[in-house]
């Protein structure tokens, strides 16, 4: 965890990843991440409460971002150019 912050009301936690990934393999690379970001976002929703919505990544070298909800498995990836 490198980061938490706040926009909007919603609390996020951000993780920098300096991985060498393509728009086409960051997906696939961010699921190795999932439980991480996860446990991530647990752990600042225990301190912070609900308001915690879930886990960024940031693919700083690509310069995407992919969000680890702590919603829902179904949806909890969303790439974000």
């Amino acid at each position: 965890m490198d980061v938490v912050y706040e926009i909007d009301g919603e609390i996020w936690v951000g993780d920098y990843k300096t991985d060498h990934v393509s728009s086409r393999t960051v997906g696939q690379r961010a699921e190795t991440y999932r439980e991480q970001g996860q446990a991530y976002a647990r752990a600042a929703r225990q301190c912070l409460g609900p308001a915690v919505k879930g886990c960024k990544l940031f693919f700083i070298r690509l310069g995407e971002v992919v969000t680890v909800t702590a919603e829902t498995e179904e949806n909890m990836f969303q790439h974000e150019p």
